[in-house]
């Protein structure tokens, strides 16, 4: 219950007072929006860099499970090769697999890169329609139903 002498009650202000204090509210409402959105943010930065922290981790235990089979492998090779024959043998095999993924690598790489051409197109299109030129006629291969 607000008290006699409270002035903050708003059964007390007038009109004038109630307007007069809306930039004033709003400004604590935004303080206070952005206040909870950095609380917000702050604990979902956190809640990712625990999964950032536990992914780098079994990436790791991944790795180092890998090894263990290539060392595997070459344990196998060694039962019917010598260890260093069987160590050459897995060893080219990796370089071999390594050598495919980088050219595939390559390629895709190659065939990421922008549309350069219809990108100038469709700006040139753009300018033409500002200057309210006519739209240009599009050769029937270029048509997209």
């Amino acid at each position: 219950m607000p008290e006699a002498g409270d002035t903050t009650s708003i059964g007390r202000k007038s009109f004038g007072e109630l307007i007069a204090d809306i930039p004033r509210l709003l400004a604590e409402l935004v303080r206070a929006e952005l206040e909870a959105l950095k609380q917000e943010l702050t604990r979902a930065a956190v809640r990712a860099g625990i999964g950032v922290g536990l992914l780098a981790g079994a990436l790791l235990l991944v790795a180092l499970a890998l090894v263990a089979l290539v060392v595997a492998a070459i344990a196998a090779l060694s039962l019917v090769l010598p260890v260093w024959a069987a160590a050459l043998i897995v060893a080219g095999g990796l370089i071999l697999i390594a050598a495919l993924l980088g050219l595939l690598g390559v390629l895709r790489l190659r065939s990421a890169g922008p549309d350069l051409e219809a990108r100038r197109a469709s700006i040139a299109e753009d300018l033409r329609a500002i200057r309210g030129e006519a739209p240009r006629a599009t050769p029937e291969g270029e048509r997209n139903a």
